[in-house]
């Protein structure tokens, strides 16, 4: 899985937030996979309308993981709060793209 982030001061001096967006894969073309695109948009039409889901304009579902922490604003600090999140989130995101993949 595919990951971008970016790193935000929440407010206060020690208080940060950290944005990842999953890339999880793409919705096929009707020309492609029309039965696949056609489960697809019917299992993540209710994530795309909560909130959980993105499609970007070019058809990748993407998930955006976002936490908060504070403490000191590290390498060793980052890496850790970003291994937390994926390692809380793994399982779903496996299933996610597991799931696209077909």
């Amino acid at each position: 899985i595919k990951f971008s982030g970016q790193l935000l001061q929440a407010g206060e001096d020690d208080l940060f937030s950290v944005d990842l967006v999953a890339n999880l894969g793409h919705i096929p073309f009707s020309a492609e996979n029309n039965a696949h695109r056609q489960k697809l948009l019917a299992d993540f039409t209710p994530r795309f309308r909560t909130g959980d889901y993105s499609l970007s304009k070019n058809s990748q579902i993407k998930k955006t993981l976002q936490t908060d922490f504070s403490g000191p604003l590290n390498a060793k600090r980052l890496i850790e709060v970003i291994t937390y999140v994926l390692l809380d989130q793994q399982d779903e995101l496996k299933s996610a793209q597991a799931e696209i993949a077909g």
